[in-house]
């Protein structure tokens, strides 16, 4: 190496060992993740390469992956995930925001826990499908319905962890709020919401994953309008396994990106508090 080339590389920065220690733990995490879906995988191609099954119900990978690129060419499977994309964000924002709401009342006012908090326990003992026979008798099985149901399964968990968030500020920064005469809506903006950001995340994460499959539920079993859940129910009523298994692998996949892209956004935001 010449004495310039020295120079220059002296001058570098090094890669910090922290940041190239993380790259190194998300390459191992991934690969260890990638084992189960390639086991997996290879036992499905083993099987119909064996052919210990003839069945008109299994489905080889290569019919799988012929019926998936057929129907990315076609405005249905398109129009399917599009809709339930769109039902699960409405029916998480609708529950999440009144989960907030519901989260910081309780959590700031010992009367509305003495008054609500029993009834909103009993009310989460409940199972999710339980609330389907009265939201199609109330709402029918319009997409009023499956958004209600959707918002139900954000419901809970926002409201328990705003709750838990809320009730953990330390009095001292309520006392701070009122030393400076500070107004409820500034007392909650500057000093409640920051306070409880984390858990009110955490709780939004939980709900996230929650709603995408009630999304998927709800078309199911509330067969009108596409979606996903409605080409589930086309393959099990045709007999047709590639259909169902493409509907499955796609819901899996899309679930796992807003994982993704929740711990990314819920990371970014609280960044503040590394």
């Amino acid at each position: 190496m010449s004495a310039t080339a020295a120079t220059a590389a002296l001058r570098e920065p090094p890669v910090p060992a922290g940041a190239a220690g993380r790259r190194r733990r998300r390459g191992r995490a991934l690969l260890r993740g990638a084992v189960l879906p390639l086991a997996l995988l290879l036992a499905w191609w083993g099987v119909y390469a064996t052919g210990l099954t003839e069945s008109r119900f299994y489905a080889p990978p290569g019919e799988v992956v012929q019926t998936a690129w057929r129907l990315a060419g076609t405005p249905v499977l398109w129009t399917a995930i599009g809709a339930s994309l769109l039902r699960a964000l409405a029916g998480f924002a609708l529950g999440g925001a009144l989960g907030v709401l519901v989260g910081v009342l309780l959590g700031t006012s010992r009367h509305a826990r003495r008054l609500l908090g029993p009834t909103l326990n009993t009310l989460r003992q409940v199972s999710l499908f339980a609330w389907i026979p009265i939201i199609i008798i109330w709402f029918g099985l319009d997409e009023a319905s499956k958004v209600v149901f959707i918002a139900i399964a954000a419901f809970f968990p926002v409201m328990l962890n705003t709750v838990e968030g809320v009730a953990g500020i330390p009095r001292e920064v309520r006392e701070l709020a009122r030393a400076l005469t500070c107004t409820p809506a500034q007392t909650f903006l500057r000093f409640i919401l920051p306070g409880a950001a984390a858990s009110i995340f955490s709780g939004a994460y939980t709900a996230l994953v929650r709603v995408w499959g009630a999304a998927i539920a709800a078309e199911y079993m509330m067969t009108s309008g596409p979606g996903l859940g409605r080409l589930l129910l086309d393959g099990l009523e045709t007999s047709a396994m590639d259909l169902v298994i493409v509907g499955v692998l796609l819901a899996g996949l899309i679930g796992f990106g807003l994982h993704f892209l929740a711990s990314r956004f819920e990371s970014h935001l609280l960044r503040w508090r590394q």
